[in-house]
């Protein structure tokens, strides 16, 4: 599905195909979204046999994930294409597009999707309202395609902060960045292990 605004880890998708989300000011309301940069770098083994009677190698990377999720869509996204995820800074779950440069942004989280498990907050707040800190966690990301897929999860270190633009505060505290060092399973069962991260919050306004 194509989409021509943006929306992270969440529940609150599509309304008239925009992803959005409100942000709360110290001055006045403006709407907007939060964007980051997501990184998929997972390796592991399988049944078949490399060099030297080896086992065969595994090997998942971002690029990997777009393409497989194309392929399931039907089509092709170009080699700038990125996966972000979205936040609505309101503390619901994640969501993921992938944005391709002029040709817009797609909504994929049916395909790939993130949930928490258990999380401990370390967070502070300052007398201006404004949070910051990190939040420590336990998180679960799946792919889901006909081509490639993984079940993975593990220890999450979030820093957060619910600064907006500005003097914008937003309701919650989303991730400035996001590291989560995971294992798991990918197709047939092979296990896999690695990193994914997610970077370069960018806050995007709307009107």
């Amino acid at each position: 599905m194509k989409t021509t605004m943006l929306s992270v880890i969440g529940c609150a998708l599509l309304a008239a195909g925009t992803l959005q989300a409100r942000a709360q000011s110290t001055n006045t309301n403006t709407s907007g979204i939060i964007t980051l940069n997501v990184n998929i770098a997972l390796t592991g083994v399988d049944g078949s046999s490399g060099s030297n009677g080896a086992p065969g190698r595994v090997k998942i990377a971002t690029k990997d994930v777009i393409n497989a999720m194309a392929a399931q869509l039907g089509t092709t996204f170009s080699s700038r294409a990125k996966l972000l995820a979205v936040d609505d800074g309101s503390g619901g779950g994640p969501a993921f597009i992938v944005r391709d440069g002029t040709n817009g942004d797609t909504e994929v989280s049916s395909f790939f999707s993130a949930s928490q498990a258990t999380s401990v907050d370390a967070t502070k707040t300052a007398a201006s309202g404004a949070i910051s800190g990190q939040r420590i966690s336990i998180d679960r990301f799946v792919l889901t395609t006909d081509s490639l897929s993984f079940d993975v999860q593990g220890y999450t270190t979030q820093s957060v902060s619910n600064r907006g633009t500005g003097r914008n505060l937003l309701p919650d505290a989303p991730p400035v960045a996001l590291s989560s060092k995971v294992n798991g399973t990918a197709n047939s069962m092979e296990p896999v292990q690695g990193t994914i991260t997610a970077s370069g919050r960018h806050f995007e306004a709307t009107p």
